[in-house]
């Protein structure tokens, strides 16, 4: 009897344990969004002067040895303890005009399961006593607290990975508006970047783990950019199609001429179908990348990743081609831009285009991507009599807004309201 209820107490205190065991994903999810969270609110870390990525690296090691909740609870607590007291300060008292956009906002997780009453309590009170600045919201602002070039760390290191995707995840986290329109909530998106943060032993897949998660924004103007590592990479530099294209019905279809004699020597014309690269098809090739691109939508990920298709590490490429219902494989060479070929893409690539024109029935017409300040007179002298103006916006205007809204309105209007995190 006595062998049964000592069996039966072992059992229980296994179970007991296990309930209380929590995983390292765990244990790293929830230290990210408190690491996170001080950052930017606990006014001994927010105005920038703590080395805070530091110590982050000191408390990692502690974290990895927590084995309960309780203990990793007390590891946290200590470390906000460490930091010093919190001067409470008088409510902050919400102007009646100011509407807030809160979609992005949620600190729900200060109730994690993991954490204990006291903790939660903690950074409850962090929060309603947070630090503020007076500092304006501009380009200028740091919203990395004066850190160091997180490309310069030796990503070998588990905590130095640790520290660049802890920093990227609450940079979006904090201040990038559109996270309430992700395909995936960026919760998840940390908890699924972080086993291969853990599993990566290089640069190369660990850059590899970080363009998965920038790819999760699903906005067309992120694009996890590895400044100058190219020779971290394994890759000094890339070898480029002669050509831009379009993907059509799973086929890219060339729209743009970048190097002339290049493109000749191949036969290689405006309308030109590619059906395969590195034998692979346009399709798959499509959907291979798709993880590694972020896109605000479909339409958008198709250009930008037939951008990504028509370059290559390699020099030597084949490609197959469509033409009059026929199939056909070259061995194509492609170039370097900064290679002796230079100057014949630059020229390719930056074809003059009319900045205004008068088209048929007295429309005028303004590409906002080519026209600039200093051209607004000449265009409003030009097509002010014209019975109506297409303003171009399939680009990316050149600050031209305050000259032609002058000219199109008598009298001021609003035309975009900002927002600033408080």
């Amino acid at each position: 009897m006595k062998k049964v209820t000592l069996l039966c107490m072992l059992v229980f205190c296994q179970v007991i344990f296990s309930f209380n065991k929590i995983t390292e994903t765990e244990k790293l999810a929830a230290t990210c969004k408190v690491w996170g969270f001080l950052k930017y609110y606990h006014p001994a870390v927010a105005s920038g002067e703590l080395n805070w990525d530091n110590q982050l690296l000191e408390k990692l090691p502690l974290i990895e040895k927590a084995q309960t909740k309780e203990e990793f609870s007390l590891i946290l607590e200590n470390w906000i303890d460490d930091l010093g007291p919190v001067k409470e300060v008088a409510p902050i008292i919400i102007p009646k005009d100011v509407e807030f956009f809160d979609k992005n906002f949620d600190l729900s997780w200060f109730n994690n399961k993991l954490f204990s009453k006291k903790l939660s309590k903690k950074l409850k009170f962090i929060e309603e006593n947070r630090f503020q600045s007076e500092e304006e919201f501009g380009m200028g602002f740091d919203a990395l607290k004066k850190t160091k070039n997180y490309f310069d760390l030796d990503y070998t290191n588990k905590g130095s990975r640790m520290v660049m995707l802890f920093a990227y995840w609450n940079l979006i986290e904090y201040y990038f508006p559109y996270k309430y329109v992700m395909d995936q909530k960026w919760d998840i998106t940390l908890e699924q970047a972080l086993p291969m943060a853990l599993e990566n032993k290089d640069e190369d897949s660990f850059y590899l783990t970080m363009r998965k998660l920038a790819a999760r924004l699903n906005d067309s103007h992120a694009r996890f950019a590895v400044y100058g590592s190219y020779a971290k990479t394994g890759v000094s530099s890339y070898s480029y199609f002669p050509a831009r294209g379009k993907i059509i019905d799973n086929k890219i279809v060339i729209t743009e001429i970048l190097g002339d004699s290049l493109a000749q020597a191949d036969n290689i014309k405006i309308g030109t179908v590619i059906t395969k690269i590195g034998g692979k098809t346009i399709k798959e090739l499509v959907e291979e990348k798709r993880n590694l691109i972020s896109a605000s939508n479909e339409a958008a990920y198709l250009d930008r990743v037939a951008f990504s298709i028509l370059i290559s590490e390699f020099d030597k490429v084949n490609v197959e081609f469509l033409k009059d219902g026929k199939y056909e494989t070259k061995a194509m060479t492609w170039f370097d831009y900064h290679d002796s070929h230079r100057n014949e893409f630059k020229k390719g690539a930056i074809k003059k285009k009319e900045k205004f024109k008068l088209l048929d029935n007295n429309i005028g017409y303004v590409d906002m991507g080519e026209i600039k300040p200093k051209n607004v007179p000449d265009m409003i002298e030009a097509l002010k009599a014209t019975k109506a103006i297409v303003f171009d916006m399939r680009n990316y205007p050149n600050d031209t807004w305050k000259e032609i809204s002058d000219f199109l309105n008598l009298k001021k209007k609003d035309f975009v309201h900002t927002q600033c995190p408080i």
